[in-house]
C-alpha cells in the first residue's frame, strides 16, 4: 500500500516567509553600514596613495603634478582624470614613476587616471565611481597647498574651501592634505 506524503500547509509557508522577511529586514541596515564602512576605508587607502604619489612626484621632479605654480593660478579645484604626468615620463628630469598603482588605461598613447564609461567612471576612482578631486590653493603670503579628496557617497562638496587645507572634513567628504599652505621664503 502506498503512503501519501503531505506537503507544507499554507500556514507553514506563510510563517516561513514571515521569518525570512523579518531576518532580511533586520540584517539589511547592518549590511548597508558595513558596505559604507568598507567604501570609506577604500577611499582612505586610495587618498593615502594619491597623496604619497603627489609627494614622490614632487620629490623626484621638483614640480607638483600638472606643473601647478601658486603664483600663476591662486586657487582651483580639479577632477583627477588625466594626470598623465603620474604615469608617463613627461620629459622632466628625475621622473621615476609611475606614481600610482592603477589607471583607466591608455588614451592617445598616454596612461590616464580615470575614464568615463557611460554613467560610470573607471580606473583610479573613488568607491562611488567618481574621479577623485584635487584642490590647489595659494596662500596670501605666497606658497600654496594641495588637498586630494573624495566627495563621498552624496557626490557633493560638503567641506568649505577654508577647511580643506586644515583637514577638517564635513559631511561624508574624505581627503588628505598633500602639502599645507606655507609662507613663501
Amino acid at each position: 500500500m502506498r503512503r501519501r506524503t503531505r506537503g507544507y500547509t499554507l500556514t507553514e509557508i506563510i510563517l516561513s516567509i514571515a521569518v525570512i522577511g523579518f531576518l532580511a529586514g533586520s540584517l539589511s541596515p547592518l549590511l548597508l553600514r558595513h558596505i559604507q564602512a568598507t567604501r570609506a576605508a577604500t577611499a582612505t587607502s586610495d587618498l593615502d596613495e594619491l597623496a604619497a604619489g603627489f609627494q614622490r612626484y614632487r620629490q623626484d621632479t621638483g614640480h607638483w603634478p600638472c606643473l601647478w605654480k601658486p603664483e600663476s593660478s591662486p586657487e582651483f579645484h580639479s577632477n583627477l582624470v588625466s594626470m598623465t604626468c603620474l604615469y608617463d615620463d613627461n620629459g622632466l628630469d628625475g621622473w621615476a614613476g609611475p606614481y600610482l598603482s592603477r589607471s583607466a588605461g591608455r588614451v592617445q598613447e598616454r596612461e590616464v587616471m580615470a575614464m568615463e564609461n557611460g554613467d560610470l567612471w573607471e580606473g583610479f576612482v573613488d568607491p562611488w565611481s567618481r574621479p577623485y578631486r584635487a584642490w590647489f590653493a595659494a596662500s596670501a603670503t605666497g606658497g600654496g597647498g594641495i588637498v586630494v579628496y573624495s566627495l563621498g557617497s552624496n557626490g557633493k562638496v560638503d567641506t568649505p574651501s577654508r577647511d580643506l587645507l586644515a583637514g577638517r572634513w564635513q559631511g561624508d567628504d574624505q581627503g588628505r592634505v598633500v602639502t599645507p599652505a606655507r609662507r613663501a621664503r
